[in-house]
């Protein structure tokens, strides 16, 4: 759902965004970190020998895709912010690194998350008799399930967090990027709203019993999120109003004539 913030601008906004900067050293850096974080996404189990085991590992070509858009979704977040805001300075490098350090952690909880509900849609999850006649699980037993997700959450709320900090930084030093109105604009606007769903969904995490093991709480979730993203979309688009009409009222600048 907050997928949406990190995403292309109106087009009145995005024409005034400027996009022309070289990798750094710490771009570099992180798409290494994204790269080992695909390896460890894909690399799961072995070439199968069998027919029998290429149609188990083609069950698994959904949740295997959904694991890459979510991992595809934070490098695309990573790469915009970057080629707009050329920040390089000691918050960035730490917001960075502990976005870097939180993917690398949250990956394989991610990755278990969706293979898990994969299962359970095509009917492989559940109670698992072993030859020695105990019963065990196939993936989750059910007092596992709360903190599975309760883990899933806290994955989205700090990479989440980490983006919108990276944003506010690149607010609060506008002057000094020499930022036009439009781009400051962007920059508040993502910090406002990536925020407000990293800190709702971090509010969330001590109460995820109420909030995804009963109907109440879920419902109560989904009107939080939607009041919250409807303000949250009314005063962005308002201020991304108000910097394009800055932009568009100001005087063009006239260039020397050749001597």
């Amino acid at each position: 759902m907050f997928r949406q913030f990190l995403f292309r601008s109106p087009k009145d906004v995005e024409k005034h965004l400027r996009h022309q900067r070289d990798p750094s050293r710490l771009e570099a850096f992180s798409d290494g970190v994204f790269g080992l974080a695909v390896t460890l996404l894909v690399a799961w189990q072995p070439v199968p020998t069998t027919f029998t085991g290429l149609l188990e590992l083609a069950q698994q070509a959904l949740p295997a895709g959904l694991s890459f858009g979510v991992l595809f979704g934070l490098w695309f977040a990573h790469y915009k912010f970057f080629r707009r805001y050329p920040l390089e300075d000691d918050w960035t490098l730490r917001l960075n690194g502990l976005f870097l350090f939180v993917l690398l952690v949250g990956i394989y909880p991610m990755k278990f998350m969706i293979y898990w509900v994969g299962q359970i849609l095509t009917g492989r999850a559940g109670e698992v008799k072993l030859p020695n006649g105990n019963v065990d699980y196939a993936a989750v037993k059910q007092d596992q399930i709360m903190i599975l997700v309760a883990m899933y959450v806290s994955f989205f709320a700090m990479t989440s967090l980490c983006l919108g900090l990276l944003h506010w930084n690149a607010y609060r030093q506008r002057q000094a990027l020499d930022l036009n109105p439009v781009e400051s604009a962007e920059a508040q606007v993502g910090a406002v709203k990536i925020l407000s769903v990293a800190l709702t969904m971090l509010a969330t995490v001590p109460f995820t019993q109420f909030f995804f093991a009963s109907k109440a709480g879920m419902l109560v979730l989904v009107g939080v999120m939607f009041v919250s993203g409807y303000f949250s979309n009314q005063w962005a688009a308002k201020a991304r109003k108000a910097a394009a009409a800055q932009m568009n009222s100001a005087p063009a600048v006239e260039l020397p004539e050749p001597t």
